[in-house]
């Protein structure tokens, strides 16, 4: 198959396809899905196959969370992940195991858990991303405030939601 016929599948140019083919870029997860479907393979395989090309993987996995529409991704379950209808300060943790981000109670989307997968974290950049997207919850009123701890292995978020 050519770059021109699966770009006609997927609706982006032949440029694209070749940078995807190159490791310079991935497809978002729409494009993603609608791939796997046509191969019969699933995302995640997808996802392996397409990253091990990448020719400088911690300078690009670094862009998944840094990009806004995947940044925007993560931050929508964090606050599913926090959210409870209460007046009062709530505590929830979250584990940091095999360079990934494990809610306590709560189950990631298959999208963020691709994502968080590829982002290979460790735990300073953790913390970076999810002070981040507290931060913004916060700016954006959906929380009154919070407060990242660290417990071994392990993130707390002190927190009251807003109502």
């Amino acid at each position: 198959m050519s770059q021109d016929d699966l770009s006609k599948i997927v609706s982006y140019s032949f440029r694209t396809i070749s940078k995807w083919e190159t490791g310079e870029s991935i497809p978002d997860y729409d494009n993603l899905v609608v791939l796997s479907k046509f191969f019969n393979v699933s995302v995640d395989d997808l996802m392996e196959k397409d990253l091990s090309c990448v020719k400088d993987l911690q300078r690009y996995s670094s862009k998944l969370i840094d990009n806004k529409s995947n940044f925007l991704i993560f931050q929508k379950e964090i606050y599913k992940f926090l959210f409870v209808k209460s007046d009062s300060e709530v505590l929830k943790r979250m584990y940091f195991r095999n360079q990934t981000l494990i809610p306590k109670g709560f189950e990631f989307s298959n999208q963020l858990q691709i994502l968080l997968k590829r982002e290979k974290l460790n735990w300073e950049r953790a913390n970076y991303i999810l002070q981040k997207a507290l931060n913004e919850l916060r700016s954006n009123s959906l929380i009154d405030y919070f407060d990242l701890l660290t417990e071994d292995e392990s993130f707390i978020i002190k927190y009251k939601i807003t109502l």
